[in-house]
């Protein structure tokens, strides 16, 4: 259930990838990550598998992200080169 890799993107570009679990085994996929929580259901034994848990979308941050993307490589002002990597 572990990633020997975590970080699969760069914090100068868009995310291309995501992890995400299928049948509780991590999957490489493409894209930003969808915004939400796992939330599980209350019990007093012991705790479920991530497969159990139900994914609970955030579709306010989603349209936030969007709106941020669009935006995201226009300059403020000036040249905007505060977004390119130094060397």
């Amino acid at each position: 259930m572990l990633v020997d890799n975590p970080i699969i993107n760069s914090p100068f570009e868009e995310p291309a990838h995501h992890w995400a679990y299928e049948e509780g085994q991590p999957v490489l996929k493409e894209g930003r990550r969808p915004a939400g929580y796992y939330l599980k259901a209350r019990t007093r034994g012991p705790q479920m598998p991530m497969l159990e848990e139900e994914f609970v979308p955030l579709d306010l941050v989603k349209q936030e992200a969007e709106r941020i993307d669009s935006h995201f490589l226009e300059p403020a002002c000036g040249t905007g080169n505060f977004l390119i990597r130094g060397s």
